[in-house]
């Protein structure tokens, strides 16, 4: 029994011995390995690290530059001076003043006879002013029953509006128009008045026309302006 202990123990001794051989000697060669890897980066540094060798600058060699030989200056022209020709004088005349015969105004005589009226001119000529003051004033007569005759037109076709009835609004409204030569109207606008009768007011007027007109009454196309007036009743 104690023979197969001790041979135990022996071997244990042993195998100690040589794992503990066998882990030294990695252990070194893992450090000679380390070391050897140092060494060879150091040399690769080295052969890195190299200073540029100084390259001499070659200085180009000056040329000589040959100056321009300067022009022999030309001898100047001899100017020719001009002769100068003998100045003729002339004579001065001395011319006589003229004198220019005075024109004389014919005057008539002036006689004692009267001028004899003309009394047919005069007549003829205050008949044609009557005549004239007569057709001023039937035209004047004729305008004016044509206007009348149409604001009657347009306040007949006048309506009130409903919303003014019932808010019991009354006002009068500006409208200009223009009549044209063919008895129609145009340009209908209203200048002042409530809005509310704005619309009453452009219908009366274009429910008005067309209408006869006589031409010799006015230039037309002729502009008109009229007040309508909505009054509740």
């Amino acid at each position: 029994m104690n023979r197969y202990v001790s041979s135990f123990i022996i071997s244990a001794i042993s195998y100690t011995l040589v794992g503990a051989s066998l882990i030294y000697l990695f252990i070194i060669k893992e450090d000679t390995h380390e070391k050897c890897k140092i060494e060879n980066i150091q040399k690769v540094n080295i052969c890195v690290i190299a200073q540029p060798k100084e390259i001499q600058e070659e200085t180009p060699q000056k040329q000589k530059i040959e100056k321009p030989q300067e022009p022999k200056p030309l001898p100047k022209p001899i100017e020719k001076k001009p002769l100068q020709k003998p100045i003729k004088r002339e004579a001065v005349v001395q011319k006589e003043p003229i004198t220019e015969p005075l024109k004389t105004e014919s005057i008539p005589e002036v006689t004692n006879e009267q001028p004899q009226p003309q009394v047919e001119k005069e007549n003829k000529k205050a008949t044609s002013n009557i005549e004239k003051v007569v057709e001023n004033d039937t035209k004047e007569r004729d305008r004016e029953i044509f206007i009348n005759n149409l604001i009657k037109r347009i306040n007949d076709n006048k309506s009130y509006p409903i919303a003014a009835r019932r808010r019991a609004i009354q006002d009068s409204v500006e409208v200009e128009f223009m009549i044209l030569i063919d008895g129609n109207v145009d340009y209908i606008k209203v200048i002042s008045g409530h809005n509310i009768f704005e619309k009453s007011a452009t219908q009366a007027i274009e429910n008005s026309f067309p209408m006869e007109i006589d031409k010799t009454l006015f230039d037309f196309p002729k502009k008109f302006k009229i007040k309508i007036a909505y009054i509740l009743k």
